[in-house]
């Protein structure tokens, strides 16, 4: 597979549309519809959270509907990557089985590559009227009145939001410091190749 990168001061970003399919929620008894994916890996690029879309549709732009995962025997669980001193994680990891992931599956990163952001207004999944435990999923997307921020040194930033999610034990919100999203200097993006 070609890998089409583009370097944007510190940080390498490449756009992928090859994910692998954690969970689709059908038959679980959850009254909003949600599918969980990961991107997969390219070359020494790794991503940076799982996505979580609310929706059955194949975000791999396949025609085929995946397997009904929800009513799968293999059980999913979501992790939340603890960062190394210096860096962040941009949300939770969706992952089958209960096993701990792979820590090198899913990066942090660098702490000065990133803003704090929001969770969405609502959540866009949780576990209300099924027999699981109470347990809900939020969006991570930047401040929505502000998605040009100014650094500390004066500098225009433009902070992008990556599909990524919290999720939390019951039905309020994640507190607002685990919603961090990706930040770029303006010029990086002006004077890209």
């Amino acid at each position: 597979m070609s890998i089409s990168a583009s370097e944007y001061s510190d940080l390498v970003i490449t756009i992928t549309s090859s994910y692998d399919a954690v969970l689709f929620d059908r038959g679980t008894g959850a009254t909003r519809y949600a599918g969980f994916w990961n991107p997969k890996s390219q070359g020494l690029l790794r991503p940076l959270g799982s996505v979580g879309v609310e929706s059955y549709d194949d975000i791999n732009g396949n025609r085929r509907p995946y397997p009904d995962l929800g009513r799968a025997k293999e059980p999913v669980s979501f992790w939340r990557p603890v960062p190394p001193k210096g860096y962040i994680s941009l949300g939770d990891i969706a992952h089958k089985g209960w096993n701990e992931p792979d820590v090198y599956r899913i990066w942090c990163l660098r702490d000065d590559l990133a803003v704090r952001g929001s969770h969405a207004p609502r959540r866009f999944w949780d576990t209300s009227k099924s027999k699981a435990k109470e347990m809900s999923v939020w969006e991570v997307q930047p401040i929505l009145h502000s998605s040009r921020v100014t650094g500390q040194d004066s500098s225009s930033k433009i902070a992008f939001a990556l599909g990524n999610f919290c999720n939390v034990e019951g039905y309020s919100p994640p507190d607002a410091s685990l919603a961090n999203v990706v930040v770029l200097p303006v010029e990086s993006l002006i004077n890209t190749k």
